[in-house]
């Protein structure tokens, strides 16, 4: 379109001031280039071999994917996981797994032991796990994003879990307002939040935070941001 406008106006400024000889369009006598097929499945593309997998897989979105000691965490906005190779709109063998669930780094397969109940209730319309992050021991999992409770616990879109047991631990630091990206200091002790919020355990923090990796406490780390933190 660029190349058509430019075009139209050299021809009309050249009208204006002289005749314009336009030369003859020609016909380009080149072969088309082939298009390669996609390889089949297993076949190799370019050093890159390609198989069909065999993980469970989330009937919504995923926003975050974090791995440690042999385990992918997937947060995000679903309800249900769902078995390798199942058809879009297909609900048959579905589990229900709210906006977090687990599955073996190996084989994909869904891990049953871990099973948190996540659960919303305010304005937001899309509530899920936006953020999590791993410590770096791996022992605590930690998430963020748009929830009230867990497993029937008050928690305000944060909250932590044991990696051994699965279980919510009593970190709970809380925010009114969205979090969107969650990162362990190195050594582990503290945990640095970002997101949509205002303030944090009630203290102002203009989008982004600091707290304690095992009381949830907030530390004095306090940046003046001006826009939300992703």
């Amino acid at each position: 379109m660029r190349r058509i406008l430019f075009g139209t106006i050299a021809v009309a400024v050249a009208a204006a001031i002289g005749t314009v000889a336009v030369p003859a369009a020609t016909a380009s006598t080149a072969t088309p280039a082939a298009v390669a097929a996609n390889p089949a499945f297993g076949q190799v593309d370019g050093g890159v071999s390609s198989a069909a997998l065999s993980s469970w897989e989330t009937d919504g979105i995923v926003f975050s994917l974090v791995y440690g000691n042999g385990v992918v965490y997937a947060g995000g906005t679903f309800g249900n996981a769902l078995p390798p190779g199942t058809a879009a709109g297909t609900t048959t063998g579905e589990v229900p797994r709210t906006f977090l669930a687990a599955f073996n780094s190996t084989t994909g397969a869904l891990i049953t032991s871990f099973d948190p109940t996540i659960t919303y209730s305010g304005s937001n319309a899309h509530p899920g796990i936006f953020a999590m992050a791993l410590s770096p021991d791996g022992s605590t999992l930690y998430v963020g994003g748009v929830f009230t409770s867990v497993d029937g616990v008050s928690r305000s879109n944060l909250a932590a879990f044991s990696t051994s047991t699965g279980a919510l631990t009593s970190w709970h630091p809380t925010t009114g307002a969205e979090v969107r990206s969650i990162a362990p200091s190195p050594d582990g002790s503290e945990i640095y939040i970002g997101g949509a919020f205002g303030a944090m355990d009630s203290k102002t923090r203009t989008f982004a935070a600091a707290v304690n990796n095992t009381t949830g406490a907030l530390l004095p780390w306090a940046p003046v941001l001006d826009s939300s933190v992703y």
